[in-house]
């Protein structure tokens, strides 16, 4: 047919046929089942989603999908650390470099199988591989730490990037954990505050050549980024440290509605209320919402107080933040007296009295 509508000059026929499909199929299918077809993506077989759409028409639903009011489940995996090591000597801070190096690359080198791409199939075997480490390698708690961040790094990419190359991920991993394993050796994670930890990077930064110094800075930012939201730490004061990679830290900008005055009332009601909490951990809980709503504390800084560092006259109550045998401030500025400036209303009087009863 193609001899007949081209003539004779057209030559072999099947060089001519096979360019009109591929112009076809550019312009009639979908992109990805395109680049499937002319073996631009290598795939044993097509995806389903891909090909009921290009049947039907119409997206692949999912019937398994939560339901409106039920919030979606998290995948930000961690491992537990709490009955871990709580330091590592510098004999097992090289042992544990050289088997997360070993278990990076087998996971590199794992042999693909159906349609499913190399990095995407590497990701999920270090996942595994790591998961499993974790709960019968005997690391301390640092070093599952950073393999928690791997994980991350594998499942959920960066605060910037989402599905990073497994090149990157090996990249970013391997950088950070053995620049910091050597700079933490003997070092209890358990008793350090963020001041310590950032005496940790500056000496992980300070001992890096200066060409790199900035990006291991990065990278260290965004692995205690993951820190903040899987192990709850304070965030540090980063100023310092990428003055000493060369760089500056971003202007950060306070976010005076971050949350609202109706916001913070459910908050502290839902746990006022919440029974499953037992009496004695659900008013401490309001209490530390209390703090840091009313009086602007830290955190950590409300979790160190005792009944004694809060004066209360009528209404008027000032809080006394100072150093104490349980921690220290985060610098000198640190230490003062917060009043109250707005009127509590009942309910916060009554976690109050909770509190300064139950001493």
């Amino acid at each position: 047919l193609v001899c007949e509508l081209a003539g004779s000059a057209c030559g072999c026929p099947y060089d001519r046929l096979v360019r009109i499909s591929r112009a076809v199929s550019g312009i009639e299918m979908p992109g990805y089942i395109s680049s499937c077809l002319s073996g631009v993506i290598p795939a044993v077989s097509l995806p389903l989603p891909q090909w009921v759409r290009v049947v039907t028409g119409k997206s692949l639903t999912s019937g398994d999908e939560p339901a409106a009011n039920q919030p979606a489940k998290s995948d930000n995996w961690a491992p537990v650390v709490k009955n871990s090591k709580r330091q590592h000597t510098a004999g097992e801070g090289r042992a544990f470099l050289r088997e997360f190096r070993r278990l990076i690359s087998a996971a590199r080198n794992t042999k693909r199988t159906g349609n499913q791409l190399a990095r995407t199939r590497s990701k999920l075997e270090l996942v595994k591989t790591l998961q499993l480490a974790c709960e019968s390698s005997g690391w301390s708690a640092l070093q599952m730490m950073l393999a928690g961040w791997t994980v991350h790094l594998c499942r959920h990419g960066t605060r910037s990037k989402k599905g990073l190359a497994y090149s990157t991920v090996e990249k970013y991993s391997v950088l950070v954990a053995s620049r910091l394993v050597p700079v933490s050796v003997n070092l209890d994670v358990y008793a350090l505050d963020e001041v310590a930890y950032e005496e940790m990077y500056l000496r992980a930064i300070e001992r890096e050549e200066p060409k790199r110094r900035f990006e291991l800075a990065c990278r260290l930012r965004e692995m205690h980024a993951f820190f903040q939201d899987v192990y709850l730490m304070e965030d540090l004061d980063w100023s310092a440290i990428m003055g000493a990679a060369g760089g500056r830290a971003q202007t950060r900008f306070a976010e005076a509605n971050i949350i609202t005055s109706a916001e913070y009332r459910r908050a502290l009601t839902a746990l006022v209320d919440d029974a499953s909490l037992g009496e004695r951990r659900r008013w401490q809980y309001a209490g530390l919402l209390l703090m840091g709503f009313r009086f602007n504390l830290r955190f950590g800084e409300a979790l160190r107080l005792r009944f004694t560092d809060v004066q209360r006259d009528g209404e008027q109550v000032y809080v006394w933040v100072h150093n104490s045998v349980f921690a220290e401030t985060k610098s000198h500025a640190g230490v003062r007296v917060v009043p109250l400036i707005e009127r509590l209303d009942a309910l916060e009087t009554r976690v109050l009295d909770r509190l300064l009863t139950a001493g």
